[in-house]
């Protein structure tokens, strides 16, 4: 915190009042230390950050083996019986796919133009039971894998800008309900900002 004081022009874009109430508060919460040895050479940072990937599609715990043309990684059918199977794909079909994903994000990023934050459902449905795998249905529509019933945190992703959930109150049998905001490409500090000042507004909120 001491380091961000000294670093005013990170700031450039904000009142002194606000950058010093939100260090404030940084100073005042109480912060688990993770810390990790030196890290001076490029490979070993590039190796740490991808552990970060491991909750993507493809993460190098799924490939099981790749050739010049064709990359084979596991996954589990949610939509069949459940299991662990292996798809193949090639160069032609991660091309198209982060063609569409660009696509996507060209789209989004000039809707948010016009709105600077979107506030939406985490999921779907409040928290169910812990006997049950996934949610199968959601007002009469099947759902037919396991990430089906959180669609709406998913899609998010899928667009690469910044979110953040945050508490919004309990249903009427007290279940916790969350909803998450979404800001522009790049507007992380912003998405925290009105976090920040929704989770104050709406403590102990039922």
């Amino acid at each position: 915190v001491a380091s961000l004081r000294q670093s005013r022009e990170a700031f450039d874009q904000f009142e002194d009042e606000q950058v010093d109430h939100l260090l404030n508060n940084l100073m005042d919460s109480e912060w688990v230390v993770y810390s990790k040895p030196v890290i001076s050479q490029t490979q070993t940072v590039v190796e740490y950050l991808s552990r970060y990937t491991k909750r993507i599609g493809i993460s190098n715990a799924r490939v099981i083996k790749m050739d010049s043309e064709h990359v084979w990684f596991q996954y589990r059918d949610y939509r069949g019986d459940g299991q662990h199977r292996v798809m193949k794909l090639n160069g032609e079909d991660i091309h198209k796919a982060e063609r569409e994903r660009t696509i996507l994000f060209r789209r989004v990023v000039q809707m948010m133009q016009e709105y600077e934050f979107l506030v939406l459902p985490v999921s779907q449905v409040p928290p169910f039971d812990i006997a049950d795998e996934y949610v199968k249905e959601i007002e009469g529509q099947k759902m037919h894998t396991y990430i089906d019933w959180m669609q709406s945190c998913y899609f998010i992703s899928c667009t690469g800008l910044p979110a953040i959930s945050v508490p919004y109150g309990f249903t009427p049998e007290g279940l916790p309900v969350g909803i998450q905001i979404v800001g522009r490409h790049h507007q992380d500090f912003s998405v925290l900002q009105l976090a920040h000042a929704f989770q104050q507004a709406a403590t102990g909120s039922k």
